[in-house]
């Protein structure tokens, strides 16, 4: 993983300035999942709401970013270096509950 995107997305991620959600990259809450916080330090501009028009399937609750609502972008996982399996790891261990703490000490350790 390119090394001053992960510094920036570490100290986003042990701010205490996102609220963690879970299936989604943001919530219309605002609720983040640790891949949306990339996101949102990537570009926070990007955001869009549901195009219901090109995805009807995606819950109306949920922001898009790159276009995507539940996974980071496979043109942003090749940018900032994150394989399928880190990508993969990070959303089962968000989504299973773990803490932006523990998770940012995660991806401190392995990636």
């Amino acid at each position: 993983m390119k090394e001053q995107i992960k510094e920036k997305w570490l100290a986003a991620l042990r701010s205490g300035d996102y609220k963690q959600g879970k299936a989604a990259l943001r919530s219309k809450d605002d609720e983040f999942c640790c891949l949306g916080v990339l996101c949102d330090v990537l570009d926070s501009d990007a955001w869009t709401e549901n195009p219901v028009t090109c995805r009807p399937y995606a819950p109306d609750s949920c922001l898009f970013w790159g276009g995507m609502f539940g996974a980071l972008p496979m043109d942003t996982r090749d940018e900032v270096e994150i394989t399928d399996d880190e990508h993969n790891t990070l959303v089962d261990l968000n989504d299973d509950g773990r803490s932006f703490e523990y998770i940012a000490d995660h991806i401190e350790r392995n990636m």
